[in-house]
């Protein structure tokens, strides 16, 4: 016993040591990893830009992230340096609290022909310099390059970031919302959640409120959801809104029925909320039982993302069962839309000012360097990619075995923890059906990402709405005349 706690000791120092490596320059720590590459690297709003001396000026790759992707950055380049021995990469990083600072100084170098080679998105709007010329359209890439094609990456999810036909954006990896149901609801609530393989977020609305309609006494201070933004009715909506945008002919349909019913659904469902509060909160097996059942007194459902583990949705964890993917009312999945990144790990953007050729090619490297162990990507602390984490990575090749490794991680965590007690051949099996699974869902069509949207567009309307100045017909009639406008500016 005594053994193990100090195991468990020894493994929160050395998270807490991870975690202080990610404040400290990133400088300091490339050095004594690469001091025999020759490379540039700059913080952005710090002031701090560290040279050396470069070997072959015309193989160096300029590279825009924030600060906590740089570990990753460097772990591709060294596999990038093993194809290109001349190959180097010039990584401009910056801290989230510059990040307003830095997307300042894109916007600028990109409006005057100038830019970076690639850069991780952060939220930044990117649609203007898509239909401006500004960006190569990834399905160009794909298909220019002769060492890929369409069929070596998942579609579906790059459907989902269409922008007038073209990809602006790469996501090295996606996933999709998982909604469990507390085990402690009544019989008829929890057989109504798990009828089918999927749930629509009206059906769930609708669940919730019969819930509360016909177990009020006892249920009836329960909230709707937690995880994510998804304890958010604006966050919902806008979830939703994607659904009811063709971003490829530029045309609305939000006045569509459908999502007037979904507005009154969400209203009822999320009486007495105010709008923009939300917490991030992610849900875990991994959670503590305590934390999965204080939750359990409190929430019908929760949310998981596969950004992280959504552990519950195949091995039903303590308190939350039955995990089904959320989709739209058209049977679409709804990626993750709670955080800036669409439930991927990162995305990447090419600049026509840039050398996309190059970018490309070191983004294959890059793909597969977020899908590997989160220890091998130095200055990142505890990161939410590689073993952490069961998305999917866009690669098809990297798929099975990297949600295998994914899992028996999972399982070492949670056992070593107490919150899984499982014969390793049960658990082999558990692997093999969320693979399955996953296969199956990886295939479905997904919403579009709804960031797309510029959402202040509509914010006062729908503020009106939920103060009930209007009604749910009318807001609806007033965003699609207002996203019409926007599509076709």
């Amino acid at each position: 016993m005594l053994k193990k706690l100090l195991t468990i000791i020894s493994l929160f120092v050395v998270m807490l040591l991870l975690s202080s490596c990610s404040s400290t320059s990133n400088v300091d720590i490339d050095t004594y990893e690469m001091n025999e590459i020759a490379h540039i690297t700059r913080i952005e709003g710090t002031g701090t830009t560290e040279t050396f001396e470069q070997d072959n000026p015309e193989a160096i790759l300029s590279v825009l992230a924030m600060n906590t992707f740089y570990g990753v950055l460097r772990q591709a380049e060294r596999a990038m340096v093993v194809d290109n021995p001349y190959f180097r990469l010039d990584i401009s990083s910056y801290r989230f609290e510059h990040r307003e600072h830095t997307n300042q100084r894109l916007r600028t170098m990109m409006m005057a022909g100038q830019g970076y080679d690639m850069f991780i998105w952060d939220g930044i709007d990117i649609i203007p310099w898509a239909r401006s010329g500004l960006l190569v359209d990834i399905y160009t890439l794909i298909e220019s390059n002769p060492s890929t094609n369409m069929e070596d990456f998942f579609a579906q999810p790059l459907t989902a970031l269409e922008i007038d036909g073209g990809v602006y954006k790469f996501p090295v990896s996606f996933g999709y919302f998982y909604v469990s149901i507390n085990e402690n609801l009544p019989p008829s609530i929890i057989d109504r959640f798990s009828s089918d393989t999927t749930i629509t977020i009206n059906e769930l609305l609708d669940l919730y409120i019969t819930l509360l309609d016909d177990y009020w006494e006892e249920f009836g201070d329960y909230n709707f959801i937690e995880g994510m933004a998804l304890n958010s009715p604006d966050g919902v909506m806008f979830s939703q809104m994607g659904s009811f945008v063709d971003f490829n002919n530029r045309t609305s349909n939000i006045n569509n029925p459908d999502f007037v019913e979904f507005l009154n659904l969400l209203k009822r469902a999320y009486e007495g909320r105010s709008l923009g509060l939300f917490t991030a909160r992610v849900t875990s097996p991994l959670m503590s039982s305590g934390t999965r059942y204080g939750l359990s007194t409190s929430y019908a459902f929760i949310a998981e993302t596969a950004h992280l583990s959504p552990g519950a949705s195949f091995i039903n964890a303590p308190h939350f069962i039955q995990g089904r993917p959320l989709t739209d009312v058209s049977g679409r999945l709804i990626i993750d839309q709670a955080l800036m990144t669409p439930s991927t790990w990162a995305s990447l953007v090419f600049p026509t000012a840039g050398d996309s050729t190059l970018a490309w090619e070191f983004s294959q490297h890059l793909i597969v360097a977020f899908s590997q162990a989160y220890g091998r990507a130095l200055n990142d602390g505890y990161l939410n990619w590689g073993e952490n984490s069961i998305a999917t990575p866009i690669l098809r090749d990297l798929f099975e075995s990297h949600i295998s490794s994914s899992f028996h991680n999972l399982y070492d965590a949670a056992s070593f923890g107490g919150l899984l007690n499982r014969e390793l051949r049960e658990w082999n099996q558990v692997v093999d059906d969320a693979i399955e699974q996953l296969s199956y869902f990886n295939e479905k069509p997904m919403i579009p990402f709804f960031n797309q949207i510029p959402i202040n567009l509509i914010m006062d309307s729908f503020e009106q709405f939920w103060n009930g100045l209007i009604s749910a017909e009318e807001f609806a009639h007033r965003a699609n005349n207002t996203i019409s406008i926007w599509l076709i500016e």
